[in-house]
Formats: C-alpha cells, structure tokens, sequence
C-alpha cells in the first residue's frame, strides 16, 4: 500500500496487487479516466514514496537533444517517511533528459527519458531504487491515468506470466523546485531486447 503525506493529511490512494482489489480498480476507477481536474499547487512535505529532484540550472527540457541536469533521489528504506530536505542517499549526480512521447507530449505533465552521467558527459551505469545497474531510464508521467497505476499494474501482470517485464517504482517528482506529481520511474527495455 503507497501513502502521501501532503500538507499534514495522509492521503491513502487503494494500491494492493490481490485480485479483489484489482477487481475494483477495474470498475470503480475508469469513470475517474477522463474527469478533468482543475490544475492545484501542491507543496511536498513527506512521502513514503522515494523522491527524484531534477534541477536544470535554467534550461528547459526539450524533446531533443538532451540537457544536462542535477538529479538526486532521497529514499531511506529504514525511515517512514522520506522528507525533502533528506539526503540524497541514492543518487547525487548527473544526468542528461528529454521530454518522451508522441501523443502524450501535448498533455501538461510532460514524461520524460534520462540517462545518468559521470560529470565528464559519459555513462554512468548505477543501480537506482533497487534496480539493476543501468544509465537509461524512464519517467513516465501517467496523465491519462488518473489511478497511477495502470502501466504499474500491467508490468506486474506481465510478470507474473513468467516473461521479462521491466522494473518499475512509483516516485515523487519535483522539477526546479516545483512539485511536479507521482511519477512511474522504469527501466528501458533495451535491458531485455
């Protein structure tokens, strides 16, 4: 089960993999698909989910080429709650990112593609949340999917036939210092093909 803290109330989104629950994710949950929200400023004070902070230094991520950018992931499996003045004991380097996506390009949460760097400009290989070494990565933003956990649970499900599927984590993300939403980090599949 994931939970949220945000502005001292302890949101608790239903995200437990039994049938049961998956039955009712199923038909309660797709009325909510295309409802339309109006857009909210949220400010992040803790979370049990792992947070990423990108910083651009100014730049804005494009489509192509990719910038350059200082990322962090704070997570702390011993603690709770992860805050976002923790230390960034995950990762603390450099990466390079792009926007991702064709359709999904036109939405306001962007997803995105990024590949961990050494600070020369190579790639730096490291394991990031539990998942194997590696320097392409995915955050998806899941927009369309006002569960979050749609392209989680069928990665799952794919698994669970016995095939390779990517590893997935759901995160907070926050951009230059602007809370930006949970996010689905993964893999890419050049692992597996």
């Amino acid at each position: 089960m994931f939970y949220r803290k945000v502005y001292g109330s302890v949101c608790e989104p239903v995200f437990n993999y039994s049938f049961k629950n998956l039955l009712i994710v199923i038909m309660i949950f797709p009325v909510m698909m295309f409802a339309q929200y109006p857009p909210i400023t949220v400010t992040l004070d803790s979370t049990k989910l792992p947070i990423l902070l990108i910083g651009t230094n100014g730049q804005v991520i494009q489509n192509d080429p990719k910038i350059t950018a200082d990322f962090k992931v704070i997570f702390d499996s011993t603690k709770t709650y992860q805050k976002i003045t923790g230390p960034a004991n995950e990762y603390n380097g450099k990466i390079g990112t792009e926007l991702r996506g064709n359709t999904s390009l036109n939405f306001p949460k962007k997803s995105f593609s990024f590949e961990t760097r050494k600070d020369d400009g190579s790639n730096n290989n490291v394991p990031i949340l539990g998942m194997p070494e590696e320097n392409d990565w995915i955050l998806i933003a899941n927009y369309m999917d006002k569960t979050l956990i749609k392209n989680e649970l069928m990665y799952w499900l794919w698994g669970k036939t016995g095939t390779y599927a990517v590893r997935t984590r759901m995160c907070e993300v926050i951009l230059n210092n602007t809370y930006a939403g949970v996010y689905l980090l993964t893999e890419t599949r050049t692992r597996w093909i």
